[in-house]
């Protein structure tokens, strides 16, 4: 029976209530931490969603952001995952940012920010 990937994005669409969410999972991306999104990452979001992904030393040397089950970002959203590369970035932390859904990733595209930021395949 093949093993299935490690930290797979949630499947389970009925549980979907469009809120933005983050899952932190210490220790689980090769020493680092995986900071996984769900929901929508917009103005109406939670009005805490400028601090929800802060970087700590105890988050590791790589910190993957995955956006897999992010559903829909908006300038809001690029804000945040901006501002998360800087601080990564400052702090010598490796950031990865799986690749998230087609419409996710076409905002990225337009904004040519698919060149700059370091996205990976999940």
């Amino acid at each position: 029976m093949p093993t299935p990937p490690p930290n797979p994005p949630p499947t389970d669409d009925s549980a979907y209530d469009g809120l933005f969410r983050v899952e932190r999972l210490a220790g689980s991306a090769e020493g680092g931490t995986i900071l996984r999104l769900h929901g929508e990452m917009d103005a109406g979001a939670d009005r805490d969603i400028d601090t929800v992904l802060d970087l700590t030393p105890d988050d590791g040397p790589i910190v993957t952001v995955d956006l897999r089950a992010v559903r829909f970002i908006d300038s809001t959203g690029i804000r945040v995952i901006m501002r998360t590369a800087r601080t990564a970035h400052q702090q010598g932390i490796a950031l990865r940012i799986s690749r998230g859904t087609r419409s996710v990733q076409r905002v990225f595209e337009i904004l040519c920010l698919d060149t700059v930021l370091p996205f990976v395949d999940a």
